[in-house]
């Protein structure tokens, strides 16, 4: 067996108040609109983070034709949803936003002017748009993307730290490495690049990503889940797709021990595999997925199984094909 593996970003988790809706916002505006999974059972492992007890909930993950992460788009069905007071500050502890690619940055702007979403020119490569659950987004120009490419799943985050040395070397423990570094009159900024992954399984496909860490000089950084549940409004982690979970969680071990480990073959929906979680130097929630099975079409008994394959093989293109016609709401 192959030591531990990492493909890459699988799905940034996203809270939201209204599940229908959010699934049509993300296919409609973000072009998301591939329905990987639809899951209503209730969160039982979570309990830790939603007041000691499970909740009911209601969860897809929609990913984009374009390649990169999905979004797992996440709804309480029981307990009210707790927005944040305010507007997070950049550098507030926990993922501040998440970053999308596009191969025609121009033609994706004409795209949202057409369904009258309002975006924010970061530089003439770069926007910004809030979803309706007060989430902010940003799409960055690629060269190396088709201009047919409007945008991608994600394709990295931002996150905010209260010791950019300490998160630093943690983040490196996921094949990252210090690629840039900035600073503004409030901030430092290090952005890391994912220089050590697999292309193996769904890897080619999640492709190269970034993260930006973010610490406040004032040290004023609030935590943005701090008195919230996971699965309120907000980012509610990073998740990665890895090979050999066992194996990762007996490396991080002494570095941060997994809080939240499910059962080895879990189901969710009509996916299987093995997940758990662990915490950054600041509380921020990083998942990792052992992906087993994906259901094509559960009726046709078309299904990738992965459990039993190479971790170095790449799925094959036509099964990534056949995953478009899995339509989302929109």
């Amino acid at each position: 067996m192959a030591d531990k593996l990492l493909y890459g970003i699988q799905q940034v988790g996203i809270g939201v108040t209204d599940i229908v809706e959010a699934e049509k916002w993300y296919a409609g505006a973000l072009l998301a609109n591939i329905k990987v999974l639809e899951d209503h059972h209730p969160a039982t492992h979570m309990a830790p983070y939603m007041g000691g007890k499970p909740r009911n909930k209601s969860a897809v993950i929609l990913i984009n034709k374009n390649g990169g992460g999905g979004f797992e788009l996440w709804q309480h069905t029981e307990h009210q949803p707790q927005n944040l007071e305010k507007p997070i500050q950049r550098g507030d502890l926990g993922i501040n936003y998440i970053t999308l690619l596009s191969g025609n940055l121009k033609g994706f702007t004409s795209h949202l002017e057409q369904l009258k979403i309002e975006h924010s020119a970061i530089s003439q490569t770069e926007i910004s748009i809030i979803d309706p659950f007060q989430n902010t987004i940003h799409i960055k120009e690629s060269t190396l993307l088709d201009s047919s490419a409007l945008t991608t799943g994600v394709k990295g985050c931002s996150i905010g730290v209260s010791d950019l040395e300490s998160s630093l070397i943690f983040y490196q423990h996921f094949g990252y490495s210090l690629t840039g570094q900035s600073e503004t009159d409030l901030t430092i900024e290090c952005t890391l690049s994912s220089t050590i992954k697999s292309n193996g399984r769904f890897g080619a496909f999640f492709g190269h990503n970034e993260i930006v860490l973010i610490q406040r000089k004032d040290r004023n950084a609030r935590k943005i889940f701090e008195n919230r549940y996971w699965g309120d409004p907000g980012f509610i982690h990073l998740c990665f797709d890895v090979f050999n979970l066992k194996s990762w969680v007996k490396y991080f071990s002494e570095i941060s021990p997994f809080t939240i480990l499910s059962d080895e073959n879990f189901r969710m929906g009509d996916a299987y595999g093995y997940w758990g979680y662990l915490e950054d130097p600041d509380g921020t929630l990083i998942e990792m997925v052992e992906t087993h099975r994906i259901p094509i079409f559960k009726n046709l008994g078309i299904i990738i199984n992965l459990k039993n394959k190479s971790p170095h093989k790449k799925v094959p293109k036509w099964l990534v094909q056949a995953m478009r016609l899995k339509k989302a709401r929109h």
